[in-house]
């Protein structure tokens, strides 16, 4: 089967550069326009199911793709971006000038903010997420979820180096899945290239 895993559109928070973890915001309208655009792209292809953490701005950019495709939708807690404790709502600039390893100690396994989720604990149950959607069998799946985490499976699952491990927005990487075995076909592809993989 093939799933393709997209990061969702902007939030207020992402455009305002904070770092953004368990809080829950909307999209802005640029991420609206954003989802907008790549739903009309992908449902140039046949979907079996959409799936998106439960946090709003994952769920309302997988609710335009579903609707899009007209396939139907399912939420999974496991896909959710990781709890960056004391980090969540501070500024990025200003959190890298106190600490200027801070980024990539986000990217090892060990290193939890204050207050906030391991590297570890976020990759393992978004890797039990994938292997949970694996396990249905639906030749042809989307799923919406988070940066942070879409970065650590990237990385420590896919072998992406660390520099490329994160996905701009509404960009996806594509996978095939035989049980737990998961193979990367393409990363941080623009749903036009998603679209061109199956013809």
């Amino acid at each position: 089967m093939l799933i393709v895993i997209l990061r969702h559109g902007e939030t207020p928070q992402n455009l305002s550069g904070v770092f953004q973890g368990q809080s829950d915001p909307d999209l802005h309208e640029v991420g609206v326009a954003r989802f907008l655009s790549a739903a009309r792209v992908l449902r140039e292809q046949p979907w079996d199911s959409v799936y998106s953490s439960h946090y709003r701005r994952a769920m309302s950019s997988a609710d335009l793709l579903a609707d899009a495709a007209r396939a139907p939708r399912f939420v999974c807690v496991d896909l959710a971006e990781r709890n960056l404790g004391e980090l969540d709502g501070q500024a990025k600039s200003e959190q890298l000038q106190l600490d200027p390893q801070l980024s990539e100690k986000l990217m090892e396994l060990d290193y939890a903010p204050p207050g906030g989720e391991s590297g570890q604990a976020a990759l393992q149950r978004f890797i039990r997420a994938i292997e949970a959607i694996a396990a249905n069998h639906q030749p042809r799946t989307l799923v919406v979820a988070h940066g942070g985490v879409i970065a650590l499976f990237a990385h420590h699952v896919l072998g992406v180096p660390t520099t490329s491990s994160f996905l701009e927005h509404g960009h996806g990487l594509m996978l095939r899945a035989s049980g737990k075995d998961l193979n990367l076909l393409g990363f941080n592809l623009q749903p036009e290239s998603i679209v061109s993989a199956f013809t």
